[in-house]
């Protein structure tokens, strides 16, 4: 015996430096009943038992049908049990549950505290199967220095499997196939008649279901039910595990979390009493690896305590636009080909993403997204139509929102950083600036014309260079109030000086006109663009004083002044 008197020991130690360390990290601090909970679900199982002699099943099988007989004993017992269990800082939960008949019903995942509170106590778990067929198991963590022993049976009375360790504190567990539509039972009992009415033991059935991201789950179970739940990681990167109050209006209730990075719950990845000094509720914020599956049980804080709160798994997603400018093409139409790219870290996107579900701030008027879905974690937005207004000037910064609907785990709708379109300015014409063109066969070029004043202006065009010898060019000019060219002013083919055209209208200032030039019969144009005023045109010197006039180019009227600012002499030209 004395070899396993010191592996006990050792354990013990080990398991009194974890707790240490635990009862250390954050959340854990005012924990007073933390160490019992965290003992009860760390308790390691041996994973090669040595099989169990058929006369000790025997000898546990008799201890149970003697007390499932003997029932005058039991209601003797059970009443002294009661009454030491009053007595007690610990209630023994559940009862009375000492027989088959009287098993507490239990579900799949969840993990169940109580004691036996006295040397002939015995509790019977009842587990309907349903529909599924498939491996079972049921785990029993014990006080560290009792000895307490498991069996699962069919029914009342059909040994299914049994786990008898003998050594104090050894954690029992029992694998089966379980069969659908059949009723098992659990039995927690002490061949050795030991007890303990402070120290409670915890049954853990089968695995937890699996815990949605985002969608938070309403837990209303008794004292010293413990509600567990299986969740994977769906990216790598920090997470949220937090309680609130039952359907958002219950009142609080003290909750500790505990998650495991395994399903023997050896690993803890976290754990936490009270979020903050404000509240009792319970918020973990940890780090988890994409594609590992964690385990999640919802404990009451206080001994004799119960779950009433809503629990939500939540993704803390960031959202990255990773092109920072979008630019027009170079027919400057207001068209952009290139495409945003949309990357999430925190998360992944769901598999329903659409246009419907990611917004768009700040799009230039004129053009439509659609929204791809590359991969789990990349958008693309590619954008159809062309912006109405794609000047300079009209450049800007937009960015992305999509719905929480579309991002695993998420809360809320989230933003993207900002980016930028970028147009460019379409090529202009001014009085002092004639532009020289050669436009190739059946295509045409659009120059802009913005009229520093309101008046009359000639459009023409004329030699390339303003040189003759450059030859002539049959042209066609036309006049639009928009870059589309769907409101149009006026064309011309051959004016003043024929093949070049000219156009002569009354004018804005101020406001953009859109001059477009090709060749007659599909030609090419090469040639020169210009613009004359054919108003008045006033000039004026640095002090503002009103020193020419002008139509058509030509000097109508001089202005002289003295070096007071007096007008001395005006001449007609």
């Amino acid at each position: 015996m004395r070899p396993a008197r010191i592996g006990a020991w050792r354990r013990l130690a080990v398991w009194g430096c974890l707790i240490l360390v635990i009862m250390t990290m954050p959340g854990f601090s005012q924990m007073a009943r933390a160490h019992e909970i965290i003992e009860l679900f760390q308790r390691s199982y041996n994973p090669n038992p040595e099989p169990e002699s058929p006369e000790k099943v025997q000898k546990a099988l008799d201890y149970i049908f003697k007390r499932k007989k003997d029932r005058m004993s039991h209601n003797k017992a059970s009443t002294a049990r009661q009454s030491m269990a009053g007595a007690a800082a610990v209630r023994d939960t559940f009862e009375p549950n000492d027989n088959y008949s009287d098993a507490y019903p239990v579900k799949n995942g969840f993990a169940y505290l109580s004691l036996l509170s006295s040397e002939s106590d015995i509790d019977n778990y009842r587990y309907d199967y349903g529909s599924y067929s498939g491996p079972m198991s049921v785990k029993l963590t014990v006080p560290k220095d009792k000895n307490y022993d498991l069996v699962v049976m069919e029914g009342g009375s059909k040994l299914v499997g049994s786990s008898l360790n003998s050594e104090p504190g050894a954690a029992e567990k029992v694998t089966f196939q379980a069969k659908a539509g059949t009723s098992y039972s659990f039995v927690v009992f002490s061949t050795n008649n030991e007890f303990s009415t402070t120290d409670r033991y915890n049954l853990i059935v089968g695995n937890p279901s699996e815990l949605a991201w985002g969608d938070p789950v309403d837990i209303d179970v008794p004292e010293g039910v413990v509600p567990g739940y299986r969740i994977t990681a769906p990216a790598t990167g920090n997470f949220r595990f937090f309680t609130s109050p039952y359907k958002k209006t219950g009142a609080p209730n003290d909750t500790m979390l505990l998650l495991f990075g395994d399903e023997l719950m050896q690993k803890l990845v976290g754990g936490n009493d009270n979020a903050s000094e404000d509240t009792v509720f319970s918020e973990l914020d940890v780090k988890l690896t994409e594609g590992a599956t964690y385990y999640l049980y919802v404990a009451p804080s206080a001994t004799d305590g119960q779950v009433h709160a809503r629990l939500t798994a939540a993704s803390k997603p960031n959202l990255t636009a990773e092109v920072p400018i979008l630019h027009e093409t170079e027919a400057n139409d207001g068209s952009v080909a290139e495409q945003q790219i949309i990357t999430v870290e925190g998360s992944v996107f769901t598999p329903n993403v659409s246009s419907r579900r990611v917004n768009f701030n700040n799009l230039p008027e004129g053009l439509e997204t659609e929204v791809v879905r590359l991969n789990d974690k990349q958008l693309a937005i590619r954008f159809s139509g062309k912006a109405l207004s794609h000047e300079n000037k009209d450049s800007g910064e937009a960015s992305v929102t999509i719905s929480r609907e579309a991002i695993v785990g998420a809360l809320e709708e989230v933003t993207t950083n900002p980016f930028s379109f970028a147009f460019t300015d379409t090529p202009a014409v001014t009085l002092q600036t004639p532009r020289d063109l050669d436009v190739a066969a059946s295509q045409y070029q659009l120059i802009k014309f913005t009229p520093p004043a309101t008046g009359t202006y000639e459009i023409y065009t004329d030699y390339f260079s303003g040189n003759p010898s450059e030859g002539t060019s049959d042209t066609i000019l036309s006049v639009y109030e928009d870059y589309e060219r769907t409101r149009h002013l006026a064309t011309n083919d051959d004016g003043k000086k024929p093949p070049f055209s000219s156009v002569t209208l009354l004018l804005n200032g101020g406001q953009n006109y859109f001059l477009s030039v090709s060749g007659w019969n599909g030609k090419a144009v090469h040639a020169r663009l210009a613009v004359r005023y054919l108003g008045v045109e006033y000039v004026y010197n640095e002090k503002g004083l009103l020193v020419q006039m002008k139509q058509d180019g030509k000097v109508l009227v001089d202005f002289y002044y003295d070096n007071n600012g007096n007008l001395i002499r005006k001449v007609v030209r």
